[in-house]
């Protein structure tokens, strides 16, 4: 793609375009000339990398408290625009020739008159250079006159529709209709952080907060749960890479998450295993975003939503961490990030995966002590312990992760593989008319090899995530395992009635 947007510029190259967007800086025109200008660079030069990505030819002007953007390819730009942090709102711009007052009339009723209708109220703005003699409050009061006939009200202080006309560079610009952008900070005014994120709700939302905010992010995510919940990060990092991070490009860093399940497992009293697994989190991220220069960690926490994000809980597990922890999310209810994530275009990666533990345990600590938490890290070896992990990561660019590949959807199975063996993972099991092995993940993962190589096996749950992450786990151990899609609730409807049973035995 080439831009013009460098090169010096007239009214006759917008007039070579077809459709002008007007694009308004929001909180951006408040800032200082020096820092708006700075700000201006970056939406400019974030907006030009998102065209790039989709191949948009485009020009861009820059204006104290807008842009105006000029391209061939309107369709394509309008999403890009309502994804670009900076821009606060905008308008598809329609332009006549300015003639004369007439003809610059019959060109606005003509225009604005399918707007208004019985239902609306509407007022007319009218904004002119200088140089033209035309008068902006008669332009405003005598078309106002010609759309009244068509049903609408005039309402001067709070309209539903604002006609607006621009006359300038002899084109009469025309716009009716604002659409709302995401606002914020372009992003990348601010330096880097790097965002701990999993498959659930909470932490693609508060990493698109942070980069509302103008700052970019990177990514950590700990490998807790195999290759599902793999594949929703990386669908997660997908959808806001392609339509939210323009200008950035991020980096995902991944670390396994064995290691840590099995020594707080070993070293670690059930009741602080999720702490102790937060506080991981924390001093490998530390040690992450130190070597990387990143500015401090953010996470999707909301005070009191799980026993680990109370206030007594996060102090202690912050305790001596000496880097900034951002929690965008932590006033937020479950159903305002619900909420976000819709608008994000995350909720229905995350719908479908179960955020879950193999060490959650049924009582946990709610009110730990900072002092048990020092004591606790020692007894799993302290930085020692963290730094090997760190040691143990694999680190992949965003831009090139592929959502398709989510290896664990050929362990999901929506039938009953022959002579398999039924594996129940619920807590606590239930009979259900067939014979079962009952197995916690806790315990499969801790000892896989209890489930024999030479066996085909089908494991089940409630929903149906928990037993497809523990088969994609478990095929790593070259055991043929699969996941019953759906949970018990579809595996009931497949399974034979104890009458249908006798008569085959029969």
């Amino acid at each position: 793609m080439k831009s013009k947007e460098d090169q010096p510029k007239d009214v006759e190259e917008h007039r070579d375009m077809e459709t002008l967007f007007f694009l308004r800086y929001g909180e951006v025109a408040l800032k200082s000339k020096a820092v708006r200008k700075q700000m201006v660079q970056k939406l400019r030069a974030n907006i030009k990398d998102a065209c790039k990505r989709r191949g948009i030819t485009f020009d861009l002007r820059p204006k104290r408290l807008h842009l105006v953007v000029s391209t061939h390819y309107p369709d394509e730009l309008e999403p890009i625009l309502a994804h670009t942090f900076g821009v606060y709102s905008y308008s598809r711009l329609h332009l006549r020739p300015l003639v004369d007052m007439e003809t610059l009339l019959n060109d606005a009723e003509e225009h604005f008159a399918p707007y208004i209708n019985d239902s609306v109220t509407f007022a007319v703005r009218a904004k002119r250079d200088k140089r033209y003699p035309f008068s902006t409050q008669e332009i405003e009061r005598t078309l106002g006159a010609r759309l009244v006939p068509y049903g609408g009200r005039v309402n001067l202080k709070h309209p539903d529709i604002t006609c607006s006309l621009d006359l300038r560079d002899d084109r009469l610009y025309l716009y009716a209709e604002k659409t709302r952008g995401p606002a914020g900070l372009p992003l990348g005014v601010e330096p880097p952080v790097l965002t701990l994120i999993s498959g659930g709700f909470d932490s693609p939302v508060a990493a698109w907060s942070m980069m509302k905010r103008g700052v970019p992010t990177h990514f950590i995510f700990f490998e807790l749960g195999g290759f599902a919940q793999r594949g929703a990060i990386y669908a997660h990092l997908h959808q806001l890479y392609q339509q939210w991070c323009f200008g950035h490009r991020p980096k995902l860093m991944i670390i396994p998450g064995r290691p840590i399940i099995e020594t707080l497992q070993e070293h670690v009293p059930q009741r602080y295993r999720n702490v102790m697994l937060k506080r991981t989190f924390y001093q490998v991220g530390k040690l992450l975003a130190n070597a990387y220069h990143h500015s401090g960690l953010v996470t999707g926490e909301s005070i009191a939503q799980v026993s680990s994000q109370t206030i007594s809980n996060l102090y202690s597990i912050s305790s001596g961490i000496d880097i900034p922890i951002f929690r965008p999310l932590l006033t937020f209810e479950k159903d305002e990030i619900i909420k976000l994530s819709r608008k994000i275009g995350t909720h229905d990666i995350a719908a479908n995966v179960q955020e879950y533990c193999a060490i959650t345990p049924k009582k946990p600590a709610t009110r730990t002590k900072v002092e048990t938490v020092q004591e606790l890290e020692e007894a799993i070896g302290g930085m020692a312990f963290y730094q090997s992990l760190v040691e143990q990561k694999e680190t992949i660019s965003v831009d090139s992760l592929d959502p398709n590949i989510l290896t664990y959807l050929n362990v999901i199975t929506d039938t009953i593989p022959k002579d398999a063996v039924l594996v129940d993972m619920r807590e606590p099991p239930s009979p259900i008319g067939t014979p079962t092995l009952q197995c916690t993940l806790e315990s499969l993962l801790s000892d896989p090899q209890q489930l024999s190589q030479d066996k085909t096996y089908l494991l089940f749950c409630d929903g149906g995530m928990q037993s497809a992450e523990a088969a994609s786990i478990l095929r790593e151990f070259e055991i043929n395992a699969f996941a019953f899609e759906g949970g018990i609730h579809r595996l009931r409807k497949r399974l034979p009635s104890p009458q249908q049973e006798q008569e085959t035995t029969s």
